[in-house]
C-alpha cells in the first residue's frame, strides 16, 4: 500500500538519485539536448533551511517510488500572493495507475493542495513537460487545476 509523508529532501538525496535518472531520461528535453542532469543540491539545502521547501515522498512497502517537491514563495507580480510552485513531481512507471484503489499521482497532487492550504497559499502552480502532457493534464484537471501559462524555450 502507498504511504505518503512529508520528509526532508536533503535526507533523501541518495534514494532520489536513481529515480531522478529515470525521470530525466523519460521526459527531459535537456537529456535530448545532451545536457547532463546536475541538481544544485546546495540550493535545495538553502530552500530547506529557509523553510520554503515542501517535499513529499510516495513509498510502497518502504521503497521510495515517487515524490513531489515544491517551493513556497511570494509572487513577484502580486506581492500579497503566496504560492506553492511545483519543482518536481514523479511516480515510477511501474507504480503509475491504480494500486489497491489508489493512484500515486493523485495522492501527490492532493498532498500538494493540502500543503498549499496549510501554508496559506493563494495558489498551487504545477508545470509539466510536454512529453507527459496528456497524462499530467488529466491528473491536474481531476483536481480542478486550469491551464494558465505556456512556456517556450530556445536552445543554444
Amino acid at each position: 500500500m502507498f504511504k505518503l509523508q512529508q520528509e526532508s529532501f536533503m535526507d533523501n538525496v541518495y534514494q532520489l538519485e536513481p529515480l531522478f535518472d529515470i525521470h530525466y531520461q523519460e521526459i527531459s528535453r535537456h537529456f535530448k539536448q545532451g545536457i547532463p542532469l546536475d541538481p544544485d543540491y546546495d540550493r535545495y539545502a538553502e530552500f530547506e533551511k529557509a523553510g520554503v521547501s515542501e517535499f513529499v515522498t510516495l513509498r510502497w512497502e518502504g521503497a521510495l517510488v515517487g515524490y513531489y517537491h515544491g517551493i513556497i514563495n511570494r509572487s513577484l507580480h502580486y506581492k500579497s500572493l503566496i504560492q506553492l510552485t511545483t519543482d518536481l513531481i514523479f511516480v515510477s512507471p511501474q507504480y503509475r495507475g491504480l494500486r489497491h484503489g489508489m493512484n500515486g499521482g493523485d495522492l501527490l497532487i492532493e498532498k500538494a493542495l493540502e500543503i498549499g492550504m496549510l501554508r496559506d497559499c493563494g495558489l498551487v502552480a504545477c508545470n509539466f513537460k510536454f512529453a507527459r502532457a496528456k497524462h499530467m493534464q488529466n491528473l491536474l484537471e481531476r483536481h480542478r487545476f486550469e491551464p494558465f501559462d505556456a512556456h517556450y524555450v530556445h536552445w543554444f
